[in-house]
């Protein structure tokens, strides 16, 4: 199983969650508020991280730098089978990182 990382964003309007996987190939996931997880091959682990800490570092909303920064210049794909948030345990002390539970 794929071990990711997900930062969730409560302030956001549309993502609720940003997801990464710890290691392998650039990926980044996307749950919006439908639930529906979206997957962008070639976005590195730093962009994601830095997308979900953007409203924490700036002011700039996380949807706004998402739609600028990365909907508009990588591909994407729905993904069906990506573990989501809810399948995950909170790691104390991470502001709400989440991993997979065994």
């Amino acid at each position: 199983m794929i071990d990711i990382r997900w930062r969730l964003t409560p302030d956001s309007s549309n993502i609720r969650a940003i997801g990464w996987p710890v290691s392998g190939e650039p990926l980044m996931l996307v749950m919006v508020k439908s639930g529906k997880i979206y997957g962008y091959p070639g976005v590195t682990r730093q962009r994601a991280v830095a997308l979900a800490y953007r409203e924490k570092l700036w002011s700039k909303s996380i949807g706004q730098y998402f739609n600028q920064m990365i909907k508009s210049n990588f591909d994407y794909m729905e993904v069906d089978d990506a573990p989501s948030p809810q399948t995950y345990e909170e790691l104390p002390g991470k502001d709400a990182y989440v991993r997979v539970v065994s």
